[in-house]
């Protein structure tokens, strides 16, 4: 085992949550690794609270390590604080079971999430001793590919990437996988490896013009896992994720998720339950999302949860459903699902008008919505939170706050149920049927945010309203909707301090928006400009 830690275990003691960095966790079915085993780790970027939390790693791990001499580890970003001790010693980034540096590694699969990621992949890169370029790099690196619904526009990270994984990675990466093994065996350059990988058809290179998007036509069979890690501390999502379904029958033309994640699959009953049984018994978990797009649209949700809360009720074990749609709602499975912990009453309405909704192919009716809330406040319910987008496409902006208004207004009217109301800017993502459109602009957006949460606060007594920053959906979609160029804006940013973008407390816009202003053209039109349907998109 190496010994990259050793020099830092002093240190530890001054750094914020150190177990972040130590390893040593219970792990199902640990993996020692062998003489010639091919090395590998998967990174999700962002601190480890966020990456333990993440299903993709999960599942990753697992897949990994159950393919004969193939040792898989796992690497996060790191906090200011210990980046800087890293700094200080010269030490590289490392894996957390073997304490291996990333430069070590025969492959580093990053999963990518959320846009606001981006500065976090060079963190890793460069702490790791990894070379930030590909064109740097030798035989002695690492194979670096990333994957994820956040890169499904992967221009903007060419240069940074060996691949990108497009699509679903369950069975599509353990080829790639057992490709990089053999070569490995038969001592092959960096340069043979590349051209042999590039045989992929959905693995994305710079200069590549035509990817295939990877389908996990197995998901209805998955059940188990073989290798798990249960995290020693608080994570963000402490709880065992049940994905019920994958994909969405909505078909939401806003909705990024549902284009990455179709064709529509679901469980059937008896996977759901082998999985529920090791995530309780095994690794001791006592809340269970049962997980989807729209979970509320599983044919058997309703007989799912009386099952579930026969067998588990007793034993405290909770269930909840992340995600519900209005038109296929279902009060009472939300009573069921509150028989041991209380469930919450979420709306995501998106957009008021039904004419709106229709144009986004969500159709919202006020009247169901305030049905649905009489009867939750009959049955005890006292707070409902809401979710609404500004800057949608077809939506007549010059009548759309006052429309929100009235929406809700007409909600409270009717129910005087308490509100939690929070409102985004929409960004309109490469492969869906919007991303033609073009993005409300940062300032226009602020200023109608403003006096939309005014609006609604004189409206609605003690309403709670909260606002995303259209400034960080400004660099969203620039990094969701640039080309080639963005890139080096990315890297400057990085080199400008950026890191942890998705936290508040980490967060330097002022950084970003230097980076953008010193580039060498000007990203804005990437999403301030309409497309014409007629003609090529940068990420075709």
């Amino acid at each position: 085992m190496s010994n990259t830690i050793d020099p830092l275990k002093d240190d530890l003691l001054m750094i914020a949550n150190p177990s972040r960095y130590i390893g040593g966790e219970y792990t199902q079915n640990k993996k020692i690794p062998q003489k010639g085993d091919l090395r590998c780790a998967i990174c999700f970027p962002d601190l480890y609270e966020i990456g333990m939390s993440n299903t993709a790693i999960k599942i990753l791990y697992d897949q990994l390590n159950r393919i004969e001499g193939v040792h898989c580890d796992r690497v996060f970003s790191v906090a200011p604080d210990f980046e800087a001790l890293l700094r200080k010693k010269n030490l590289p980034l490392y894996t957390l079971q073997t304490h291996l540096s990333l430069n070590d590694l025969d492959f580093l699969g990053v999963s990518i999430g959320y846009e606001l990621a981006a500065t976090n992949i060079l963190q890793v890169l460069e702490l790791g001793k990894i070379p930030l370029h590909t064109e740097n790099r030798g035989d002695d690196d690492p194979i670096v590919i990333a994957g994820g619904p956040a890169i499904t526009n992967p221009l903007p990270f060419g240069s940074f990437l060996d691949f990108v994984y497009i699509g679903e990675a369950e069975g599509g990466l353990q080829p790639v996988i057992e490709a990089l093994k053999e070569a490995k065996a038969k001592k092959l350059t960096r340069t043979e490896k590349i051209e042999l990988l590039q045989g992929f058809n959905y693995l994305w290179y710079a200069g590549k013009k035509a990817t295939l998007r990877y389908i996990d036509h197995d998901f209805a069979n998955e059940a188990r896992f073989e290798h798990f890690v249960v995290p020693h501390m608080k994570v963000t999502q402490d709880n065992g994720v049940v994905e019920i379904m994958r994909g969405c029958p909505s078909g939401c033309r806003f909705c990024h998720a549902g284009q990455f994640y179709k064709p529509y699959r679901q469980k059937e009953l008896a996977v759901i339950e082998e999985e529920v049984q090791q995530f309780v018994d095994e690794y001791g978990y006592r809340e269970i999302p049962l997980s989807s797009l729209p979970s509320g649209d599983h044919p058997q949700i309703s007989s799912m949860i009386d099952h579930l809360n026969a067998r588990y009720a007793h034993r405290h074990i909770s269930f909840s459903l992340p995600s519900l749609k209005v038109t296929s709602f279902n009060l009472d499975i939300l009573e069921k699902l509150s028989e041991v912990r209380e469930s919450g009453l979420t709306f995501a309405i998106e957009t008021p008008k039904e004419a709106w909704q229709y144009a986004m192919n969500k159709p919202v009716p006020l009247e169901n919505v305030i049905e649905i809330i009489k009867e939750a406040k009959a049955r005890g319910w006292r707070l409902a939170k809401f979710y609404f987008m500004v800057g949608l496409p077809f939506v007549d902006r010059a009548d759309e706050n006052q429309a929100i208004v009235d929406y809700l207004g007409a909600i409270w009217d009717e129910t005087k149920l308490n509100m939690n109301i929070n409102i985004g800017t929409f960004i309109p993502k490469a492969h869906t049927p919007f991303q033609w459109c073009s993005q409300l602009e940062a300032k226009e957006a602020q200023n109608q945010l403003y006096h939309l949460k005014k609006m609604i606060i004189e409206r609605i007594k003690g309403a709670r309203v909260n606002y995303h920053d259209p400034t960080i959906s400004y660099i969203e979609g620039l990094i969701s909707r640039g080309d080639e160029r963005f890139g080096q804006i990315i890297e400057a940013a990085y080199k400008n301090g950026c890191r942890l973008d998705a936290w508040d407390e980490f967060l330097d816009k002022n950084a970003w928006f230097e980076a953008i202003e010193e580039a060498a053209y000007d990203p804005d039109p990437s999403i301030y400009t309409e497309f014409n349907p007629r003609d090529p998109l940068p990420w075709d």
